[in-house]
């Protein structure tokens, strides 16, 4: 498994909670700043994505995210507002990517995306 951001904090600490539930053998974990890095494009396409990022990056992302989901895959968008969903969606459905499930938390959205879905 593959877990990257830009912020190499966020990174550290995500190798410090894999290493704390045993689970630093299956995560590699690296600083990234977007889908061209090698370390991300090396490992493309992947059968799940999460990307937990506002709404304006959420579709600035769409043309690069989308072809890295491999057939059948799964992105998870989260970090949005209920009133941005359908805004946040029209950039993905663009990209083949079709809703299969949205789920809410008071006032957050998170778009669960199927590539090859309607």
């Amino acid at each position: 498994m593959l877990a990257t951001d830009i912020d190499p904090i966020a990174v550290g600490v995500a190798r410090e909670n894999a290493d704390a539930n045993r689970a630093a053998p299956l995560i590699r974990a690296a600083a990234a700043d977007g889908l061209a890095h090698p370390v991300i494009a090396s490992m493309a396409p992947f059968d799940l994505i999460l990307a937990n990022i506002l709404a304006a990056p959420l579709t600035q992302l769409a043309p690069a995210l989308s072809p890295a989901v491999a057939p059948r895959g799964i992105a998870v968008l989260s970090g949005l507002l209920r009133n941005q969903e359908n805004f946040v969606l029209s950039f993905y459905r663009a990209q083949s990517l079709g809703l299969r499930e949205t789920l809410r938390d008071g006032p957050w959205s998170a778009l669960v995306l199927e590539r090859g879905r309607g």
